[in-house]
């Protein structure tokens, strides 16, 4: 017989699921908290960028002989083509090509996308890691197994808080753009719009693989406050590990390997996100989905053969 029936089953239950999952998730006191949190961290970020910026913009004004202004903003492509800005970038993405290219987009979304890139796998797996380990530990999961098989269950499970994870990030990107319109004097609108559009997506990108990394560990315990505690290690334990083999006496001592390893930790793609044009993002893009897919695969694995 054919699979098609079953695919189509599978996907359909998948997609009941993820909606459940999603109103729930939205329901819930905690998920809120966090990403009330999230979208004001982005808006805070905002905020200070601009006032900062306006003390840059009255130093540079007193260098340039020009009139100071209260609005910060209005000498903003000066301060983007400066100089210090290019040595500053530079040095943070180590490619002066690259960085020269960052200093021509609007500063607000090259904002967002840092906060959404430093923040966003925090925000992932405190809203995350226990998704699946909650409705093992209260056996709420067997009356949706009564109905699908794991994979399905699953599946969804993943849906819908792939869903909550880009709600988040397409708040806080509208935060950052709101509050960038009502703060600067000079903001273009309809570039920071459509830069904050690609900024989403490669973030979202990028902080699926840690939300991968989250569902994965809550498949390995039926315990709520463990699920919790792996999660926040597996995040360390993956940033510090790659951070490890960054280190010059282990590049040294085994450059192919530790080459090879620092490919498994999403962390080793985040700069290539940077790179303008979707074609010098894709091999990156691809890896960041692929390891994901690994970290619930691998969850997977123990979940698959244990009790609900």
């Amino acid at each position: 017989m054919s699979s098609e029936p079953a695919t189509k089953n599978l996907l359909r239950d998948a997609l009941v699921i993820a909606a459940f999952d999603l109103g729930e998730s939205l329901r819930s006191r905690k998920v809120l908290v966090f990403m009330v949190l999230y979208v004001v961290g982005a808006i805070g970020a905002t905020v200070i960028f601009t006032e900062l910026l306006q003390e840059v913009e009255i130093a540079l004004a007193e260098q340039l002989l020009v009139a100071r202004t209260s609005d910060p903003g209005s000498l903003t492509q000066a301060v983007m083509e400066s100089p210090e800005l290019l040595r500053v970038l530079s040095g943070l993405v180590r490619d002066e090509d690259l960085a020269r290219t960052l200093v021509g987009r609007p500063p607000i979304a090259l904002l967002y996308h840092w906060v959404a890139l430093a923040f966003g796998p925090i925000f992932a797996i405190l809203t995350s890691s226990d998704t699946i380990a909650t409705e093992v530990s209260t056996g709420s999961i067997r009356f949706a197994l009564a109905r699908t098989d794991r994979a399905g269950w699953l599946l969804g499970k993943v849906f819908g808080q792939s869903l909550l994870l880009f709600v988040g990030l397409v708040l806080g990107a509208v935060g950052a753009w709101v509050t960038g319109w009502i703060q600067l004097g000079a903001f273009d609108a309809s570039a920071t719009a459509a830069a904050l559009v690609g900024y989403v997506g490669t973030a979202f990108v990028y902080v699926w693989a840690h939300l991968g990394l989250a569902l994965g560990v809550s498949q390995l315990t039926r315990s709520v406050p463990w699920s919790r505690a792996l999660g926040l290690l597996a995040l360390v334990a993956v940033f510090g590990i790659h951070r490890f083999f960054e280190r010059d006496w282990v590049v040294e001592a085994v450059p192919v390997l530790s080459g090879s390893l620092r490919q498994l930790f999403p962390v080793a793609h985040r700069l290539d996100l940077w790179r303008p044009g979707f074609e010098a993002s894709v091999p990156a893009l691809a890896l960041l989905l692929a390891l994901g897919c690994s970290y619930i695969a691998l969850g997977y694995v123990r979940f698959a053969r244990r009790d609900a």
